[in-house]
């Protein structure tokens, strides 16, 4: 997040003290803030300035910072170190995530990747951004390969 503060007209106040609150609590005394805010629910934001008449002025935001969803490492398919995956079958991958709050819509970056291309410094197989928690392969896999296949979820 980037929190600023513009003050105008600027020539005719003049400031004693300013500075930032977060939750009721000291933050930053600069105009400028490029920092992230990392613990989710709600927030509340006050830039405070003080002029050398004792005139206090404040601007207070108010803001939601959701928790990060969650991908259920047990429930994935295929399975970690799966074998025998017939390589002329359309190969589907699905997992399970959820995210705590309930108000952005996830998306998925799924990565694939042929381990023996990949060390031959080849670019991965697939590497998409999707809204789905699956995703269906619909060509075939070379035969007697090693793969691995990743996906991280996110949210708005």
């Amino acid at each position: 997040m980037l929190f600023t503060a513009n003050i105008t007209p600027s020539k005719s106040i003049r400031i004693k003290d300013s500075y930032w609150l977060l939750d009721n609590k000291f933050y930053a005394s600069e105009f400028n803030i490029h920092d992230a805010i990392s613990i989710s629910g709600p927030h509340e934001v006050v830039f405070v300035l003080i002029t050398y008449f004792g005139d206090t002025l404040s601007d207070t935001l108010h803001l939601w910072v959701s928790s990060p969803p969650i991908l259920d490492n047990a429930k994935f398919i295929p399975a970690n170190e799966s074998q025998n995956i017939p390589p002329q079958d359309n190969v589907q991958f699905a997992w399970k995530a959820y995210d705590k709050d309930s108000i952005c819509e996830l998306h998925y970056h799924f990565v694939l990747k042929n381990l023996i291309d990949e060390e031959k410094g080849e670019p991965d197989l697939i590497d998409t951004i999707i809204d789905t928690p699956y995703f269906s392969l619909n060509w075939e896999l070379k035969p007697l390969s090693q793969y691995r296949w990743t996906v991280q979820a996110f949210n708005e």
